[in-house]
């Protein structure tokens, strides 16, 4: 069980991890992206929200309360991390270099047995094939 914000890249690892969460998205996050992320893990029954008020208290209470009745309840929680694990896309970053590689006419990265690239290494994988694509269209 985790309880955390409900960013992209978190809810990510979390979703390849199969953990279910808590969520607080950040109140007044732009174009409301945090709710919008929440909801759909709730929608999928991966997740529940809490929403955080502007008394940090009722924050605490609320938090409290589904802590319990999540933490009394291990079935719930056992299908919420099935729910989660179903939202994963282990594979998204290797997808992404290989979106970029296609586009500027390279081989792709990874043959198509090759296992999932890490989460962590994303940015590097990604910032990568953009440079090389940068670098390729500077040249010609």
């Amino acid at each position: 069980m985790i309880v955390s914000r409900a960013g992209a890249t978190t809810l990510a690892e979390v979703a390849c991890a199969g953990i279910p969460a808590i969520l607080i998205p950040v109140p007044n996050s732009l174009r409301d992206h945090q709710l919008k992320n929440a909801q759909l893990h709730e929608q999928a029954g991966a997740a529940t929200i809490v929403l955080q008020q502007p008394d940090s208290q009722s924050t605490v209470t609320a938090l409290s309360s589904e802590l319990r009745r999540m933490m009394g309840n291990v079935s719930e929680r056992h299908r919420m991390g099935q729910a989660m694990r179903s939202l994963a896309k282990p594979n998204a970053v290797g997808d992404v270099a290989d979106a970029i590689s296609e586009l500027a006419g390279w081989p792709t990265a990874r043959s198509k047995d090759r296992k999932s690239t890490r989460l962590n290494s994303s940015h590097v994988v990604i910032s990568y094939a953009v440079f090389c694509l940068k670098k390729k269209n500077t040249h010609q």
